[in-house]
């Protein structure tokens, strides 16, 4: 079973911080993929509302080319109903799906990956 997953970009920006950052979210992806090379990343589309006027266009960016995906507006229950879509359909597709976010995402096939920052580095935990 080839395993999957999905970044709540938030959770990766430091949502919690005062101001999120996309080089963090860049650290963090860069580190996700070392464990699981199949990362996707998923991010409510308000984000960009809340990053540094100078990192907006870069967002923009990130959801032209896929490297972000972001809920279709009016979707029902939002980015955290969307995650959950996302990694249920995987999970129902045969993948061995481990997300990372800080959102009660409720019963699921999925498992909840940790995020560290031991020693100034991030790292990914499956347990």
């Amino acid at each position: 079973m080839t395993s999957l997953l999905l970044v709540d970009a938030g959770l990766a920006a430091g949502w919690r911080r005062a101001v999120p950052d996309l080089d963090q979210l860049d650290e963090v992806i860069e580190a996700a993929r070392r464990i699981v090379p199949d990362t996707v990343v998923l991010a409510d589309a308000s984000l960009k509302w809340s990053l540094p006027e100078d990192q907006q266009e870069r967002f923009e960016r990130y959801r032209g080319t896929a490297a972000v995906l972001c809920a279709p507006g009016g979707t029902r229950g939002g980015h955290q109903a969307f995650l959950a879509a996302a990694a249920r359909a995987a999970a129902e597709r045969g993948r061995d799906v481990w997300v990372l976010s800080g959102l009660a995402l409720g019963e699921g096939p999925w498992r909840l990956a940790m995020l560290r920052r031991p020693q100034g580095r991030w790292n990914i935990e499956l347990p």
